[in-house]
């Protein structure tokens, strides 16, 4: 995919970076996130969601790591369109997060960095 996005520019970029957000290699979906995180468009908030409700928690991290960089308007109105879309990814989380992390250095849910970042841009609904 990388070698696709290097051939275009613009919003065309953009969605491949965000589809590589998918990709089955943690790895290639954070470098990928890194690269779309900057830019502020409404369809990029269900890539970076959704990433918030996958087991891998530096993803979660860079995220968190972000968030106030955020468009809160863009995520707010992301966060009040898709009720359902949010509703399940927060499931993912606390799911992941009683699997994998509960025991593995987050006691709490609410300190879990998805869970934190989950919270965070649904309060940008507020």
């Amino acid at each position: 995919m990388a070698q696709w996005a290097d051939r275009v520019q613009g919003d065309e970029r953009l969605l491949i970076q965000a589809l590589a957000t998918r990709h089955w290699d943690g790895h290639v979906r954070e470098r990928h996130l890194r690269s779309i995180l900057p830019f502020q468009r409404d369809w990029l908030a269900a890539f970076v969601v959704q990433l918030l409700g996958e087991y891998v928690v530096e993803i979660a991290q860079a995220i968190l790591a972000s968030i106030d960089e955020l468009d809160s308007a863009l995520y707010g109105a992301f966060v009040k369109e898709n009720p359902g879309f949010m509703a399940t990814t927060e499931r993912r989380v606390v799911s992941y997060w009683n699997c994998y992390y509960r025991h593995a250095g987050y006691k709490y849910r609410e300190e879990y960095p998805a869970m934190v970042a989950l919270r965070a841009i649904q309060r940008m609904a507020q």
